[in-house]
């Protein structure tokens, strides 16, 4: 339903970034990120304790954002968008950033179901011992994890 999308990043260079860094930092930082990289940005909301994962605080942002389309004659359009971006803690100094995006008709709506995939992401093993591992096969579990999460 709508046009929700999500990304998860992980990656022993993002951990080392952010490492040691407070939760004000992590949302200085993520306002940062998304003034330069989304046009017409504005912060909607941010913070650090409302979300726990992993016995953690979870620092957030919600923003709203243009995004452009076009089509397969060359017509663009813009419409206006909403991002969610978590960083989720796992073990020792390791991080994922989690994003959530929809357009901003359907953002609220399908927010209790993001909040829930936010919720579930917990370490299966270090980013240290995962290098050897590949992008596919990680998207395979995550596919897989995806697809046979159940909600209560």
């Amino acid at each position: 339903n709508g046009d929700a999308g999500f990304q998860f990043e992980s990656s022993a260079q993002i951990s080392e970034s952010l490492a040691g860094s407070s939760d004000d930092d992590l949302v200085e930082t993520m306002e940062s990120v998304i003034d330069s990289v989304y046009d017409n940005a504005a912060i909607f909301e941010t913070g650090t304790d409302k979300y726990i994962v992993n016995n953690k605080t979870a620092p957030y942002i919600i923003a709203t954002y243009d995004q452009e389309f076009s089509n397969a004659f060359g017509f663009t359009k813009t419409e206006p968008y909403v991002i969610m971006t978590v960083v989720v803690k796992l073990q020792d100094d390791e991080m994922i950033l989690a994003q959530y995006r929809n357009n901003e008709d359907d953002f609220d709506k399908q927010l209790p179901m993001a909040e829930k995939i936010f919720q579930s992401v917990e370490p299966v093993s270090s980013l240290a011992e995962d290098t050897t591992e590949s992008s596919d096969s990680i998207a395979q579990r995550l596919f897989y994890y995806l697809n046979n999460i159940s909600f209560s």
